[in-house]
């Protein structure tokens, strides 16, 4: 998502107008408008303001916080895939993003045409017995696939409980045929 809808989106959600915006953070009406339909860019200080009047983090309205949970589900889903005795190996290759799609602001702190923001991956996943190898689009395809699996077995489970009285909500954890009478 571009930092112009993150900027709308999360206005939105605080029930805000442009102009209240504009006015929280300092700034004109217009400008709000600008930056949310990618017509222009702000500097770091406006970030701040917007970001400030909007009650979210700088990062936040970045869109870092996204990546960094992103990074942490990665993460979480290739310590379960290990967990079931595969072996994960992630084989990286830079992806280098053309400097006019990186924010003013940013550019000034790179020396280089272009920018290293991220990484296209591939994953291998192996054991004894096989070995694939997934492109980054597949891995987290796999990934989501598995997150499906999982959340509807969790809701088929949690409909058969509603359906069928738990036998640990009609025992007490007390064997009757030993309890002392």
């Amino acid at each position: 998502m571009l930092l112009g809808d993150r900027i709308r989106q999360i206005r939105l959600s605080k029930h805000m107008k442009q102009s209240d915006l504009a006015e929280k953070a300092n700034i004109s009406r217009v400008a709000v408008g600008n930056y949310e339909r990618g017509d222009r860019e702000p500097t770091a200080k406006i970030l701040q303001q917007i970001a400030l009047a909007l009650g979210v983090s700088p990062s936040e309205l970045l869109g870092w916080d996204e990546l960094e949970q992103q990074a942490k589900e990665y993460d979480d889903f290739t310590e379960y895939v290990k967990s079931l005795g595969y072996v994960v190996t992630e084989i990286s290759e830079p992806c280098l993003i053309p400097e006019e799609q990186v924010l003013k602001q940013f550019k000034e702190e790179l020396n280089d045409e272009h920018c290293l923001c991220g990484e296209t991956f591939s994953v291998i996943v192996s054991n004894k017995d096989v070995k694939a190898i997934f492109t980054q689009e597949e891995f987290e395809a796999l990934q989501m696939q598995n997150k499906a699996n999982i959340d509807g077995a969790i809701l088929l489970q949690s409909q058969k409980n509603k359906k069928e009285p738990s036998s640990a909500a009609t025992d007490n954890g007390s064997d009757d045929e030993n309890t002392i009478k």
